[in-house]
């Protein structure tokens, strides 16, 4: 039998019974001889008292036991976090150092390989450096998400003028362009504003904007990129002319690891980290990100950043 039950229901009852018998004793006093008329608004006092003591006490003792669960669960996501970042330091020294010579090797191979050892060898060894690649860039992506995420990526802020940024982003992405039959052109007039940022950073968000308007583009476009003064900020704009962004996938366009499904074949995938981290790489740098988009017309994206005094 549970005794504590039992006296709880009783403390509940009687209490609740004497309190009633109390206020009836103080509103129609004439229905009780004298003595008990003075002495139950007298006791119900005493009966209320230990009841909210009680009460109080299961409150403290059940908040007291959320707070130990609390805790508990607290260290543990320490504890995985802990090993997360022993995991990823891990491949940042074991599997990237043998991955970078694997590479350079397979690069030199490409070069040199003979001409007679046939188209099969050849493209071999072409899809084991895109391999490479790939991983490479995942690699690379995981330990920035890190990095962002622990609040540790470092920025070396110095004044970018938007010229020399959008020229910049142009020079360094031309070649990967070009794999997929796709210019990149400034639009004209560029402001002469400047912002304090970062340049390898800026330029790692430009590439991630530049290679997926440039993946969802059609063979022969040309991709443009712009700046202009939009609300005291200064906006860049990478704009492409594919097939847009299906609605059921805009609202996870920078969430970690998604992609647009696509049945093209010519567009390459990726880490599906990439615009998860421009976005943080623009946060970091005090700006917005976003993106416009319509069926058939294409998609901008944009970013703003604060203007240099």
């Amino acid at each position: 039998m549970n005794w504590r039950l039992v006296a709880l229901t009783a403390l509940s009852v009687g209490g609740s019974a004497l309190i009633c018998f109390g206020l009836y004793g103080l509103i129609a006093p004439e229905f009780f001889n004298e003595p008990v008329a003075v002495a139950l608004p007298l006791l119900t006092p005493l009966v209320i008292a230990p009841t909210i003591i009680f009460f109080t006490d299961r409150i403290r003792e059940r908040l007291r036991l959320q707070n130990l669960e609390l805790e508990a669960a607290r260290r543990r996501a320490e504890e995985a976090d802990r090993r997360k970042s022993e995991f990823l330091t891990v491949i940042s020294h074991e599997v990237r150092t043998p991955l970078t010579s694997i590479k350079a090797g397979l690069g030199l191979l490409r070069r040199d390989l003979p001409a007679g050892v046939g188209d099969e060898v050849n493209e071999l060894v072409d899809v084991a450096y895109r391999n490479c690649e790939r991983l490479e860039a995942l690699i690379n992506d995981t330990l920035d998400v890190q990095q962002i995420e622990a609040g540790a990526m470092p920025l070396a802020r110095t004044r970018q003028t938007a010229r020399t940024l959008l020229e910049d982003a142009v020079t360094e992405n031309r070649a990967y362009g070009a794999v997929f039959e796709v210019t990149f052109e400034i639009v004209e007039p560029v402001p002469d504003l400047a912002v304090e940022g970062d340049q390898r950073r800026l330029m790692q968000v430009f590439s991630n904007l530049l290679s997926n308007a440039a993946k969802f583009s059609p063979p022969g476009a040309a991709v443009e990129l712009s700046a202009q003064p939009q609300d005291g900020m200064l906006r860049f704009a990478v704009r492409d002319f594919g097939g847009g962004i299906s609605p059921a996938f805009q609202d996870q366009v920078f969430d970690k690891f998604t992609q647009q499904d696509t049945s093209d074949e010519r567009r390459v995938g990726g880490t599906g980290l990439g615009l998860n981290i421009a976005r943080s790489i623009v946060e970091l740098h005090g700006g917005t990100i976003g993106f416009d988009t319509q069926a058939g017309s294409g998609t901008r994206f944009y970013f703003d950043l604060p203007v240099a005094a």
